[in-house]
């Protein structure tokens, strides 16, 4: 609040204008204060549940609050492109399992389902397309190892799909060795590619977190960690895992509008999940595969919009399957 000086009160009815002015001074003080303190708290601030991945098993119901029911715009485009300024901050691993834009599927499904068949047959029909799957057995890696996870998932990577294994992280409240157990579990049990980080973070102040989390994932030999906020985050997350889920809801008004900063990184850091699109919408993904590294489109619907695998999902595929050029 600027300084106010003291006034000696000797007339209160021959200082009433001064009164009245004092007031309103101290007032429009109050007021902006209050206003700079809001704004420079909003863009940091976490919204539960934004990550809607959160703890879904493929056949459990999921948390009602974590889903944010909204029509699909059928004329979705995506602005603000990221082509300028890519600078590398992921992996060298990363950028192996990404060397053009691919798709990202939760495969909360069990492995004897057919819709596992529809993701390993798109990928041998266009096999120049990055494919990584996060696989969920039991809100996390589960208490015991499951055949049925061991066969899929070596058929999963024999077709050449990037597997990662799901874990969530509470928005930085769990705690390290839960999740290092997870972690180790998952390569012990599936060796798995990589890890997916649900209920990521987006407060500043957590990037430690996640970049020691990353690293025990690396130094357990695996390639790929994958972030879900669900949301934006603060430049500062840039670099804490290899690729960070930046939007991840059914309903975008016709636009994904990315800010501005994103065109400095490369955009193999970045990826989006929309769930209840009737259809494919081509001119959204011709335009997202110059600003993301993986997308994922489908018809599932809350409470769970990932038991099931779109009936356009080949052509999601196919629509990717063509040449990039990166700066």
């Amino acid at each position: 609040m600027p300084y106010q000086p003291r006034w000696r009160w000797t007339n209160l009815d021959s200082n009433k204008n001064i009164i009245i002015m004092v007031i309103i001074s101290i007032t429009v003080a109050a007021i902006v204060v209050a206003a700079a303190f809001f704004i420079s708290n909003s863009s940091t601030t976490l919204v539960p549940g934004s990550s809607l991945q959160s703890k879904l098993k493929q056949d459990q119901t999921a948390n009602q609050s974590a889903y944010h029911k909204a029509p699909v715009n059928a004329n979705i485009t995506i602005t603000n492109s990221l082509m300028a300024n890519d600078t590398l901050v992921i992996s060298s691993q990363a950028l192996s399992i990404l060397p053009k834009t691919g798709v990202y599927v939760p495969l909360y499904i069990y492995p004897t389902s057919p819709y596992w068949d529809a993701v390993i047959n798109a990928k041998l029909a266009h096999p120049s397309v990055p494919i990584v799957v996060t696989i969920n057995p039991s809100s996390g890696v589960g208490s015991s190892k499951h055949s049925d996870y061991v066969n899929g998932v070596n058929r999963l990577k024999s077709a050449g799909i990037v597997v990662l294994g799901y874990v969530y992280t509470k928005y930085g409240a769990r705690s390290v060795s839960s999740i290092e157990s997870e972690i180790t579990a998952y390569k012990n049990w599936y060796n798995v590619d990589g890890i997916m980080l649900d209920e990521m973070s987006a407060r500043i102040g957590h990037e430690q977190y996640y970049k020691n989390l990353t690293a025990y994932a690396k130094a357990m030999g695996m390639k790929f960690v994958k972030g879900n906020p669900g949301r934006d985050v603060p430049q500062s997350y840039i670099g804490t895992v290899d690729n960070i889920s930046i939007y991840e809801n059914a309903d975008m008004h016709g636009r994904l509008n990315l800010p501005g900063w994103y065109s400095n990184f490369d955009k193999r850091n970045f990826s989006f999940i929309i769930y209840g699109a009737s259809r494919l919408h081509t001119n959204l993904v011709a335009s997202a595969m110059h600003d993301v590294g993986l997308m994922y489109i489908t018809n599932g619907l809350p409470p769970n919009p990932y038991d099931t695998i779109p009936p356009y999902f080949e052509d999601l595929v196919a629509a990717l399957d063509v040449k990039e050029k990166f700066k």
